[in-house]
């Protein structure tokens, strides 16, 4: 590692920057700065067959909290982080294909940027309570995969490996919680037309997807051109809205979710134009009708998500002229979860995530039911002061999948050492096999400034 690449130069001197704001922060106003470091040595079929550093990064987040008068108080948390190997989002990613203005990141050149992650005022008028501004929403509590976790979109740069509240891209919104008798329901407004983040396999990027489950293919050899997606930017006609009422009933927690909103990927619409083979994505419009439902039965939770989508897009192996490669169908996606922690110092939670496809097509390149396993384990040792952790998927489909192994070391209450071992197999283009031979090996340390 080189210590003077710019990436790593920038985040020294805004580590530094960040302690003299703390240290100067005025009365009245809340900061805090973390500093996180990460390592990643990966095992990847390269020709000499040996180890390669594909991740070097550093990140510096710091929070501000402070009170707005009247009861009213406003947060911001920003993050500053460098990628000195340049392999996860090789270049400078173009945020304008998939943000809005206000949503993108300032890039300071191929291995450094700047992220507004949060930014919003909130308080009370009367009963209601009312967040305006920069923000995550959680729908759900499903681990791994989203069933109603869709708000937010997300930055699928390393899959599913990093956790989701930094998988997540805060968007604008207006988000309103009334209380209705027991009940409490609340009302989305989303102008910003911020949608998932790919990696891109044009640019070779390390987790570019490569199923035929999301990329099309052509039915022979020859040059390939995509387009930009017609990404929707109308301020009022292109925004999401959504609505969800939540409470106790009978010793069960209850939720009804509704949601109207662009699906965050776009469909690859397929266009012959003469001997090449051009991919003109678009985005889409779906309604999601929903719930979740959860219950505690002594050292058991037991937990579900239902997510029905009015339309969703599949690639089809059969493209014609009239279907551009895709075809359309109503879909139900679900999970049911078992956590228990009975055990002294531990935690187990398996799930199972279920989705059906109601007007399956042969010609679909995904299976008109989907299944997939995942199983978590946690243990604390030493006074809490060490964690295992060992999580596991599994694809019931194509037998893929991805186990998961990490250790964190509390060496002082605000300094955490960690290491982690991502391992993918499968030599199928399924959804975990898609990754196989990026296994990798991570060492990282978080400080608490």
């Amino acid at each position: 590692m080189k210590w003077n690449r710019p990436g790593a130069r920038l985040v020294i001197r805004l580590l530094g920057l960040g302690t003299a704001l703390l240290c100067s922060a005025p009365q009245g106003m809340e900061a805090r700065f973390t500093y996180t470091g990460e390592a990643n040595l990966a095992q990847e079929s390269a020709a000499d067959g040996g180890s390669h550093l594909v991740k070097f990064s550093n990140r510096l987040d710091g929070e501000f909290a402070a009170e707005a008068g009247a009861g009213w108080k406003w947060f911001a948390r920003a993050a500053v982080s460098s990628e000195t190997r340049d392999l996860i989002e090789p270049g400078e990613p173009d945020d304008s294909a998939v943000r809005s203005k206000l949503s993108r990141r300032l890039f300071f050149n191929d291995y450094s940027e700047f992220e507004l992650r949060e930014l919003f005022v909130d308080g009370y008028l009367n009963d209601v309570f009312v967040r305006a501004g920069k923000q995550q929403v959680v729908w759900g509590q499903a681990d791994g995969f989203r069933v109603l976790d869709v708000v937010n979109p997300m930055n699928l740069r390393e899959f599913i490996l990093e956790d989701s509240e930094d998988r997540r891209i805060p968007t604008w919104m207006l988000n309103l919680e009334v209380p209705v008798g027991q009940w409490m329901a609340q009302f989305l407004w989303i102008p910003d037309t911020t949608y998932d983040q790919v990696p891109s396999l044009q640019d070779k990027a390390r987790f570019a997807p490569t199923s035929p489950l999301f990329v099309p293919y052509p039915a022979a050899p020859g040059p390939v051109r995509v387009s930009p997606a017609d990404k929707p930017r109308q301020f009022f006609g292109d925004s999401d809205a959504g609505a969800r009422i939540n409470g106790f009933i009978g010793g069960w927690d209850l939720s009804l979710n509704y949601f109207y909103h662009y699906l965050d990927r776009p469909a690859p619409y397929q266009t012959p134009s003469g001997e090449v083979f051009v991919i003109a994505p678009a985005y889409e419009r779906s309604h999601l009708l929903g719930g979740t439902l959860s219950t505690v039965y002594g050292d058991l939770t037991l937990r579900g998500e239902l997510a029905a989508h009015s339309e969703r897009y599949f690639i089809t192996r059969n493209a014609t002229t009239d279907n551009q490669g895709i075809l359309s169908s109503a879909a139900v996606e679900s999970v049911l979860g078992l956590d228990y922690n009975g055990f002294s110092d531990t935690f187990i939670s398996a799930q199972v995530f279920v989705s059906r496809i109601l007007d399956h097509d042969p010609g679909m390149t995904v299976s008109a039911t989907q299944s997939t396993t995942s199983l978590l384990v946690e243990r604390v040792y030493l006074n809490q002061t060490v964690t295992l952790g060992g999580q596991w998927f599994q694809s019931l489909n194509d037998s893929d999948g991805l186990l998961r192994l990490s250790v964190d070391y509390r060496w002082r209450s605000h300094i955490i050492f960690s290491a982690g071992l991502d391992a993918f197999y499968s030599d199928d283009l399924g959804l975990f096999g898609q990754f196989d031979g990026r296994d990798g090996i991570s060492f990282g340390v978080s400080i608490d400034l």
